[in-house]
């Protein structure tokens, strides 16, 4: 019997961040977890000192200040330039990148490598984005999809005391995503998942920009429909 993606080897990334704007804001502290079956996840953190102020309600949430950043961060070249490593690596494996709200994070590495002029290591052509696949496979449950609350829907228990860390957030992701993948027995492929979740995006996206456009009165607000790579666009709104 061939193995299911969502049993197999995942890596999973999250990223915390000077503010939410993926196009201009930059990277603070980024986590790797490589989660195997049968054996303990591997875990790779790091801190960048951004070179930029962090936004107040930035650290507010993942509780890097200015100060923290700039004594403990390292070098934004060598630092991004060692995430460039591990994904590269990743990719030539053909496994899965697991990233909850993948349009945000992925977009984000995509211009932190552009920005340092580091060759970009990953196609991000193996994703699964378990904000999106929730959203497309249960679109009418109530509740909130943040990951936390998202995770303890499917009966991933996770301690609110460590939520938005990096760390924290990636092995969530993982957990949250074997959940999502073994409850409603995803058996594609995972390319064939990957464009699932294209698909979901468009419409999910497209259905959010026509809620707001009603609710703010306002026919130009564009939501980005991208994923899980975003281009700028002035009129778009990151989601």
């Amino acid at each position: 019997m061939t193995e299911l993606w969502y049993d197999g080897p995942l890596l999973s990334l999250d990223t915390e961040t000077t503010g939410v704007d993926v196009f201009e804001d930059r990277i603070v502290t980024c986590n790797i977890t490589y989660d195997v079956p049968n054996a303990d996840p591997y875990v790779a953190d790091w801190m960048i000192n951004p070179g930029v102020e962090i936004a107040e309600g930035a650290s507010a949430v993942h509780g890097i200040t200015n100060e923290v950043a700039q004594q403990q961060g390292g070098d934004p070249y060598t630092v991004l330039s060692n995430i460039a490593e591990h994904l590269s690596n990743w990719e030539k494996l053909g496994h899965p990148i697991v990233v909850y709200n993948a349009a945000f994070d992925c977009s984000l590495l995509v211009v932190e490598f552009d920005r340092y002029g580091i060759d970009q290591p990953c196609s991000f052509a193996r994703v699964v984005d378990p904000y999106v696949l929730d959203k497309a496979l249960d679109p009418y449950r109530k509740g909130s999809r943040k990951l936390i609350d998202t995770a303890r829907h499917y009966g991933v228990e996770l301690s609110e005391e460590d939520a938005h860390s990096a760390d924290f957030d990636s092995m969530a992701s993982v957990k949250l995503c074997r959940a999502i993948g073994r409850k409603f027995v995803i058996d594609a492929p995972i390319v064939e998942v990957h464009a699932m979740q294209v698909k979901a995006k468009v419409k999910q996206s497209t259905s959010l920009q026509a809620y707001l456009r009603k609710k703010e009165n306002d026919p130009t607000i564009v939501i980005n429909t991208q994923w899980p790579i975003q281009t700028k666009d002035t009129n778009d709104r990151n989601s």
